[in-house]
């Protein structure tokens, strides 16, 4: 991968021997040349190069200014090494965010282990938006998991069936499918019972690793031993919690029931 790197040297020799030092660089690409501070800045107006070699000494407008007018604008200030002739404006450089400066003359090796650090320095950097994308990723899809079921669409022999939350009495994990059911039938459809656990709404408890109830719809349960219950619902159908759920149960249940 190379980085997109402009050059600001008013010095037509040092524009020239810094040019060929980037073109012999891997890691780096050439997107222009400018021979002042103001023309850097109208530049960085249009193009956002990701790497600036700035000469300190100009006339107007100088190396460190530039820099600081770089600076205001974050979300594309790149990053800075300084080539110069003096070796004073090591303390206004860090000021400016600089990561370091070449003092002139400088060599290809010190040329290089320059580019190493803005390189390494740069995909530190990449990788800390990477992470931050992930995350707001990450938080979307959480968001979007959590959020409450109040239907289910069901598609049986081509037709869609909505059913009501609030219709169903229980669920009960069927291999890759979850069975939906209310007091007239029941349902298939192909979900999880871990998501199902975060989106159904509060009257849903899970009782036991492959069921899920719906309190408002129960008739009667009881206490069994060992920490389960068995719940009663219509058509005499009974569910059983299992001991690793207990304390959900008793949550559930209201102190008078339990």
């Amino acid at each position: 991968m190379s980085y997109s790197t402009l050059i600001v040297d008013d010095e037509p020799n040092a524009r020239a021997y810094i040019e060929n030092l980037v073109s012999e660089n891997n890691a780096l690409q050439l997107c222009g040349t400018c021979v002042s501070g103001n023309e850097a800045l109208r530049f960085c107006e249009t193009i956002a190069p990701e790497i600036i070699f700035l000469d300190i000494q100009m006339p107007n407008i100088n190396g460190i200014e530039t820099a600081r007018a770089l600076l205001r604008k974050k979300a594309t200030t790149p990053i800075i090494i300084f080539t110069t002739a003096y070796d004073q404006y090591a303390i206004q450089a860090f000021e400016v965010e600089a990561i370091g400066y070449l003092l002139k003359p400088f060599s290809k090796e010190q040329f290089s282990d320059i580019v190493k650090r803005a390189v390494a320095l740069k995909e530190t950097v990449i990788k800390a938006r990477f992470d931050e994308r992930m995350q707001r990723l990450f938080d979307s899809y959480e968001r979007k998991e959590t959020s409450t079921i109040t239907a289910f669409n069901i598609i049986e022999k081509g037709l869609e069936i909505c059913v009501q939350a609030e219709a169903i009495e229980y669920l009960i994990a069927d291999s890759e499918y979850v069975a939906i059911h209310s007091r007239s039938r029941k349902y298939l459809k192909r979900l999880t019972l871990e998501l199902l656990a975060k989106q159904l709404p509060q009257p849903f408890i899970r009782i036991h690793r492959s069921i899920i109830i719906n309190r408002n719809l129960l008739r009667s349960w009881k206490y069994l031993n060992n920490g389960t219950y068995s719940f009663h619902f219509s058509n005499d159908v009974t569910l059983k919690s299992s001991r690793s759920y207990q304390q959900a149960v008793q949550a559930m249940l209201s102190p008078n029931d339990i």
